[in-house]
């Protein structure tokens, strides 16, 4: 089994619709890192999903206020089989910055 230290996710803005911007290829994939920082001057809210398309938030409506980086604890260390995804989204675009880094077990 190959273990590949990946960045899930590139830095870039959040969507403000629900966005599904990882899909694990891998036999599983771990999440080591997920961060958003807010670049606006207004409070904004982080919905993150991870697993099934359909599955259920495992952060909702996470307020982050301006200037202030969200680490997401909750996610640090979850996996995801071949075919979970991520999926995100924010209140306001333009407004949270993030990027996901993990582990590819293939």
């Amino acid at each position: 089994m190959a273990v590949t230290p990946s960045q899930l996710i590139a830095p870039a803005f959040v969507p403000n619709a629900a966005t599904t911007v990882y899909t694990s290829t891998a036999a599983k994939t771990r999440i080591d890192y997920m961060a958003f920082a807010n670049q606006s001057a207004a409070n904004v809210t982080l919905t993150v999903r991870l697993g099934a398309v359909a599955s259920s938030p495992i952060i909702v409506a996470q307020t982050v206020l301006p200037g202030e980086t969200y680490l997401c604890p909750e996610v640090v260390g979850a996996l995801l089989a071949s075919g979970e995804i991520i999926r995100y989204e924010c209140s306001a675009a333009s407004a949270l910055f993030g990027s996901s880094n993990g582990v590819q077990f293939t």
